[in-house]
């Protein structure tokens, strides 16, 4: 479903595009995108490992690249897209220098990023992946006499810093991707926010689309939908962007 919604909103931006677009797609992971994409024209798939379950799809070939040092000549492509990456760029002063190095003239750059309404939906996913640490941590208390493997589980969970930071971390909810203050994410995921990021960045906003409302797999408090998204709330949010005339 995600494919295809994205897949038509392309489509309509890129109608008086030449038929045999060459794209790029970074942070591909298991390429679930690249057979919509393939219908599109030449397609790359890249990400910093190629994961073993990769599906090529209509994707004309997979690189193992870090988009920060993008092996690939400037002006190569008509469209670089990414879904739920952006978040992750540790420099991405950096990256969307080399992107808009690599995309030609009147390429089109198409983000699909996550929002503050999946981030709330995911606060339960949260809170069951910590009561499992903590399960844990009780088996692994009542099967050891010394109680050795508990402290091992404790200092895995709690990690360095001092004794309060650790216990907040434990029940308080945590951000996404380079963002891991809770408070600090849902600040960055809003969709105003998200604009002007990209704009600071070097982009003109083309275009912007909801895509689905869902939360986490690990704890699917919705089900997965277009009628949220519609009205506001989507959990996923596609920017079109071209480079901003300078």
């Amino acid at each position: 479903m995600e494919g295809a919604i994205i897949f038509r909103a392309l489509q309509q931006e890129l109608a008086s595009a030449p038929r045999d677009l060459i794209t790029l797609e970074f942070g591909a992971g298991a390429g679930y995108q690249g057979e919509w994409l393939g219908r599109l024209g030449r397609c790359v798939l890249s990400d910093v490992y190629i994961d073993k379950d990769l599906r090529l799809g209509n994707a004309a070939c997979v690189l193992a690249c870090d988009v920060t040092e993008a092996p690939f000549r400037s002006n190569s492509f008509d469209l670089i897209f990414s879904n739920h990456v952006v978040e992750h760029l540790i420099d991405p002063a950096k990256s969307f220098r080399e992107l808009q190095r690599i995309g030609r003239e009147g390429c089109l750059y198409a983000f699909a990023v996550p929002t503050s309404t999946w981030l709330i939906l995911s606060i339960p996913a949260q809170y069951w992946d910590k009561l499992r640490d903590v399960f844990t941590m009780v088996l692994a208390q009542n099967s050891s006499s010394s109680g050795d493997a508990l402290s091992v589980q404790m200092s895995a969970i709690d990690g360095p810093g001092n004794g309060t930071h650790s216990f907040l971390s434990r029940i308080l909810p945590h951000g996404h991707g380079c963002y891991p203050s809770f408070v600090e994410c849902f600040r960055a995921f809003r969709a105003a926010t998200w604009r002007r990021y990209f704009r600071r960045h070097g982009f003109a906003l083309v275009g912007e689309h909801p895509v689905l409302s869902y939360a986490p797999a690990a704890w699917p408090i919705i089900p997965t939908n277009r009628t949220l998204a519609r009205i506001g709330l989507c959990s996923s949010l596609l920017f079109l962007l071209r480079k901003r005339a300078t």
